[in-house]
C-alpha cells in the first residue's frame, strides 16, 4: 500500500500522480466520474415568437414616443413553458 499520492474513491487504488488517478478513473469507473461533472445549465432564452412581438410592439412604441418598462412577472407564457416580465407602456 502506497503512503503518498491519490487513491482512487471507487476502487481505492493508488496512483503516483493526479493524472494517473484521473485516468484510471476516466477509463475504469466512467459512469461515476461523469455523474461527478459539473455541467453549467443553459441561460433561459426569449422563444422566437415573443421575440417577434417584443420587436413589433417596440416599433410601434418608437413611432408613437412611447416607451415601454418590465415589471416582475404576473403569470405564465401563452406561447411557451416560462413564466416571463408583463410590458407596461408608459406615455412620454
Amino acid at each position: 500500500m502506497a503512503t503518498a499520492g491519490f487513491e482512487c474513491k471507487y476502487c481505492s487504488m493508488w496512483f503516483r500522480t493526479k493524472i494517473g488517478l484521473g485516468v484510471h478513473e476516466q477509463s475504469q469507473h466512467r459512469a461515476e466520474y461523469q455523474d461527478e461533472i459539473q455541467v453549467p445549465k443553459p441561460k433561459t432564452r426569449w422563444c422566437q415568437e415573443e421575440l417577434a412581438v417584443m420587436a413589433m410592439q417596440e416599433a410601434i412604441l418608437i413611432s408613437q414616443g412611447n416607451i415601454a418598462e418590465l415589471v416582475p412577472p404576473e403569470g405564465d407564457c401563452q406561447a411557451c413553458p416560462r413564466t416571463h416580465g408583463k410590458r407596461i407602456f408608459i406615455k412620454t
